[in-house]
């Protein structure tokens, strides 16, 4: 009979075990990792940029701007750097 009283007891309480914390509260806030995560892709936004000016920079002073390389920097700096910008949005 202690077991059945035991079960109805979990049985009443289970809803309230579902109820999370809102983000706001403060033990979410010690929880989540969002700030790490928003300073990791800035920081590979600056790095990433920081390359692409120096990959630039050193196919101006060698004279070679107009080779396929070049051209294809471009787009791929695009493409990447909106993968960074998605993690602001995750």
């Amino acid at each position: 009979m202690s077991n059945n009283a035991t079960l109805l007891q979990a049985i009443a309480v289970y809803p309230e075990s579902l109820n999370y914390p809102s983000i706001f509260a403060p033990e979410w806030l010690e929880q989540s990792q969002a700030i790490r995560l928003t300073r990791v892709a800035i920081g590979f936004g600056v790095v990433e940029t920081l390359f692409v000016a120096l990959f630039f920079y050193s196919t101006f002073k060698i004279g070679a701007m107009n080779s396929m390389h070049t051209y294809l920097m471009v787009p791929s700096y695009i493409v990447t750097f909106s993968h960074v910008i998605i993690c602001f949005g995750e």
